[in-house]
């Protein structure tokens, strides 16, 4: 009987009882396709426009991505962390929820205090 491995029945395979020691392979990285078309409708936006689409959710994830990478300073920060990758946990969604719960609604003025 071979130590290495051990089997339950002679019907299933060996499984082996240790890793191999030494390095592991890293698992193959996420990569965006190139989308010229998403680039340039980014790129031709004013920083201030990209930040406004940002929270209006209008960037899609490559953009985002694309964003963050090129120009990381000008991507909102929310506890440090980037904006748009904070709105997209259960816990900014929760919090998003509780406030439209709580929120008071005053009725709009037809002139100034000051002017009364």
């Amino acid at each position: 009987m071979n130590h290495a491995t051990s089997t339950t029945s002679s019907t299933l395979a060996p499984v082996p009882h240790a890793r191999k020691a030494g390095p592991q392979p890293l698992p193959i990285p996420l990569r965006n396709r190139p989308d010229q078309a998403q680039l340039d409708a980014l790129w031709a936006m004013t920083k201030q426009q990209r930040i406004d689409a940002m929270w209006a959710g209008r960037l899609t994830m490559y953009q985002l991505t694309e964003w963050s990478g090129k120009r990381p300073s000008e991507v909102p920060r929310l506890g440090g962390e980037f904006a748009w990758h904070v709105m997209r946990t259960p816990e900014w969604a929760d919090a998003a929820e509780r406030s439209r719960d709580n929120v008071v609604h005053l009725p709009k003025r037809g002139e100034h205090r000051a002017a009364v």
